[in-house]
């Protein structure tokens, strides 16, 4: 017999009552239907209107019965499941703690483009509304934490995978102290109702980041947040721009300028001193007048053209001014040189950035490289170099430099500076040898003492090269670097005993080494690289004689070389 639970809790009671009471009105109407035909036909009722009267039952009130004590039943049941769970003792703070980390995981670059924000944004939702269908309890914890629904996505291509336009009324129709990140993808100009959703919503943007193959694209919608004169004041920090599309000529024109004008200039340096960070790749602005503020501390540039090698001295005047800067990267800066470089020091600006943590300079020309680091004189920061075959040669307006130079040039450049992380890339398996000869590789390695992280991508290291990455015994007046950590990715030709010698020639040092051979499946879409299983015994051996072994494929990347990353929310 169902009874009143003790002790009392209303809500169980009032449960545990009505199902009483359920149970008594359901054993009353079973007794007064067994009743029904005698009782009916002694007081005269006629038999057709009584059948009427049961078929009604039948099709209409047991009907509605039977589903709703189903449906009692499955609630029931779910909800018992549900609360002796170990997952449904997790506060609901933890739970959407979790989700946040398996939503804004960082992305899977394995087989994919690492600079597409599009794909980013669309995996992010991907994960969102997968979390929603598991259950209602992971849905309520999903729907009610407002930093999960924080991106903007504003494509102008329809998505057909995820429901975006959905998601976004979502987004947009939370409370208005909620930070949003926008994130747009627009291979065509804005239409109306895009441009009123960054309008509408231009100071709940504490992040923004913008695709698009044009700078008129990128002038009006920077111009739609550098116009926001709402009661709410911008609280952007964060902007990061990739035009896609390159210059045409060897040096911008004014078309290629972002800003044309000088209020559209004033305007958009109003708005770069309330920012901590910017990223820019392909974007164009006039430097010499730009002033930062104190704010800033993050600054990523890619594939921008300075112009002639004095055009340096403007950015970094201007960079002069964030006093709190901690983090510059400039990846594939192109400047040319005119003539040989200034024999007056005068002519370089002396820059110093007393809170600079990290300098990356990537996959630049020797004289864009010079004039960087002669005109950077602290020298407090982490410094990380991506040296390729541009290092050995000159810029000019008319071409580069035919021929390589001695990579002595570069050694005098680097004797005199702190180089804490070093990437030599051969860039392509199309190149048809190494960057550097063995006896070039030992030079270099013997200018940098400071050498902690070295990684070597695309190389055929045979034994000359295991040779002169060997490191001499040590001894009062060595200058050969303390390796910490070594990486070799997509490597050919690698000899595993010549390999194990230079690892023991580091055993005071070395705490980290990774791996990774090229793979023979190689196609436009996938590129996979692994440890080659000649070498698995070489795998064996380093994970028994190393603190950490890792197998590394073809977009592996270490902190210190990290370049524009599209998850600033």
């Amino acid at each position: 017999m169902f009874e009143v639970s003790l002790p009392f809790y209303p809500a169980i009671r009032q449960w545990e009552e009505a199902g009483i009471l359920l149970h008594k009105t359901l054993t009353d109407y079973l007794e007064l239907s067994a009743s029904v035909e005698k009782n009916s036909l002694a007081s005269g009722v006629p038999p057709a209107y009584l059948a009427t009267r049961i078929d009604s039952a039948l099709g209409s009130l047991h009907i509605t019965l039977g589903q709703q004590l189903s449906q009692a039943r499955a609630t029931l049941s779910q909800t018992r499941n549900q609360i002796l769970s170990h997952f449904y003792r997790l506060p609901e703070e933890v739970l959407s703690d979790i989700f946040m980390c398996v939503v804004f995981a960082p992305m899977d670059l394995s087989h994919r483009d690492p600079m597409s924000m599009k794909r980013f944004v669309l995996d992010t939702y991907h994960s969102l509304y997968n979390l929603l269908g598991v259950c209602t309890t992971w849905r309520k914890a999903a729907l009610d934490r407002g930093s999960l629904w924080s991106i903007v996505p504003l494509f102008s291509e329809s998505v057909s995978s995820v429901d975006l336009n959905s998601a976004l009324k979502l987004v947009l129709g939370r409370g208005k102290r909620m930070g949003l990140s926008l994130a747009a993808d627009l291979p065509v100009p804005a239409g109306e109702v895009t441009a009123s959703i960054v309008a509408r919503n231009a100071s709940r943007f504490h992040t923004a980041a913008l695709v698009t193959p044009s700078t008129s694209i990128v002038r009006s919608l920077l111009g739609i947040l550098m116009d926001h004169n709402g009661a709410d004041s911008l609280t952007l920090s964060r902007l990061s721009i990739y035009q896609e599309r390159e210059i045409a000529g060897i040096f911008p024109e004014a078309e290629d300028y972002v800003f044309q004008s000088s209020s559209e200039r004033a305007s958009f340096h109003r708005l770069v001193r309330q920012l901590s960070m910017i990223q820019m790749r392909n974007v164009h602005i006039k430097w010499d007048t730009l002033t930062f503020s104190d704010q800033l501390t993050t600054l990523c540039l890619q594939e921008v053209n300075l112009g002639y090698d004095s055009g340096i001295n403007s950015l970094l005047n201007a960079l002069s001014s964030a006093t709190q800067l901690r983090e510059l990267k400039l990846v594939k800066i192109r400047t040319y040189q005119g003539s040989s470089l200034p024999q007056n020091p005068e002519a370089l600006s002396d820059i110093w950035f007393p809170n600079l943590q990290l300098l990356l300079i990537q996959d630049v020309y020797f004289n864009t490289l010079s004039w960087f680091l002669l005109c950077i004189r602290s020298r407090t920061h982490r410094f990380s170099f991506v040296f390729t075959r541009k290092a050995l040669r000159r810029n000019f307006p008319g071409g580069e430099e035919p021929e390589d130079n001695d990579v002595d040039i570069v050694c005098e450049l680097l004797e005199n500076i702190p180089v804490h992380a070093l990437l030599i890339d051969v860039e392509s398996l199309d190149a048809d040898m190494n960057v550097l000869a063995p006896w070039e590789l030992k030079r270099l390695m013997k200018v940098i003492p400071t050498l902690e992280t070295l990684w070597m991508n695309m190389w055929e290291l045979a034994d000359p090269y295991c040779r002169a990455l060997h490191s001499p015994r040590k001894s009062n007046n060595s200058t050969s670097p303390s390796l910490v950590n070594l990486y070799l990715s997509c490597v050919t030709s690698l000899e595993p005993e010549a390999f194990k010698e230079i690892i023991n020639s580091y055993c005071g040092s070395i705490r980290r080494v990774g791996l990774g051979g090229a793979s023979a499946l190689i196609t436009k879409d996938v590129v996979d690289w692994d440890t080659p299983i000649a070498e698995e015994e070489l795998a064996t051996w380093l994970k028994e004689n190393v603190q950490e072994f890792i197998k590394i494929d073809r977009n592996f990347a270490p902190p210190d070389f990290c370049q524009i990353s599209w998850q600033m929310w």
